[in-house]
């Protein structure tokens, strides 16, 4: 048992720790400006996606409050959803209009333009990249009003998935907390809670899974295709937290918590999406 005192001193050097690993003001202001320019130049009146009403929003690490600095000289990623709206082409032809849009730009050119399975990735050399996820609303039966689905390049057709609905879920796992700390805040600063930007506020689950997802990188530097997926640490961190205010108790709980979260079917690891139940993570 850690003796009172010396867990609080183990608590102040976690956070330290953690805030360490978050992106500093100036690399989120330029991840920030970049993903802005993105989005004027989908969206303006002269494109062609003007017609689907584009809906452009941060999804991933990025927009959950959990990225970390990536280790030696690895890029971190921004990941953003565009999503088209009455667009009734296949998975092919929704992808190709979003490419064709970014490539009418000269500053998005080979190679800093380049296609992935289910995305768009703009590479800023020695930065970070910006992936850009082709979308659309499921056509078919509804999940939620958010479920969208995006097409699969390997797969020649649509996955479904739900980036706001994950989103939401997240929040409201840790929604005592943030709420807590951006009133502190706001106090500290004489400012009212609505002038400190959600993304400045940062909550104990938040900084657990910075922690776990440092651990995870060290771990497997040499081991890439074992690496855990941010997705499952996020999702298994959020199910097993119970809004502890302590980083270190919560990270004990989360430890000891976290495996009887996965569950199996038929001899398969489960980690079910928590906003589609037929969705392994």
């Amino acid at each position: 048992m850690i003796p009172i005192p010396f867990r609080k001193d183990l608590n102040e050097v976690l956070r330290i720790i953690a805030a360490k690993l978050d992106i500093d003001e100036t690399r989120y202001k330029n991840a920030s400006d970049k993903y802005q320019a993105v989005t004027k130049w989908l969206i303006a009146d002269s494109s062609s996606l003007k017609i689907y009403k584009p809906d452009i929003y941060p999804h991933g690490s990025f927009a959950l409050g959990t990225i970390v600095k990536p280790l030696s000289n690895d890029e971190y990623d921004i990941d953003l959803v565009c999503e088209l709206y009455g667009c009734s082409g296949n998975p092919e032809e929704i992808k190709y209009l979003i490419g064709k849009r970014l490539i009418e730009n000269s500053i998005y050119q080979p190679p800093t333009l380049e296609e992935k399975n289910r995305c768009w990735r703009l590479n800023y050399a020695r930065e970070f990249h910006l992936d850009i996820l082709p979308a659309r609303p499921l056509s078919s039966v509804k999940i939620s009003d958010t479920t969208i689905e995006v097409p699969d390049k390997d797969l020649n057709d649509w996955v479904i998935s739900d980036p706001k609905g994950y989103i939401a879920w997240f929040m409201n796992q840790m929604s005592q907390q943030f709420s807590r700390n951006r009133l502190i805040m706001a106090e500290i600063k004489n400012l009212s809670v609505e002038d400190i930007p959600a993304y400045r506020v940062k909550t104990t689950l938040q900084q657990a899974i910075q922690l776990i997802k440092r651990n995870r990188d060290i771990v497997f530097e040499d081991d890439y295709e074992d690496k855990p997926i941010s997705i499952i640490i996020t999702t298994l961190a959020g199910l097993s937290y119970l809004n502890e205010a302590d980083l270190f108790e919560a990270l004990r709980a989360l430890v000891k918590t976290i495996p009887e979260k996965i569950t199996y079917k038929n001899d398969v690891a489960w980690v079910k999406n928590p906003v589609n139940n037929n969705e392994n993570f």
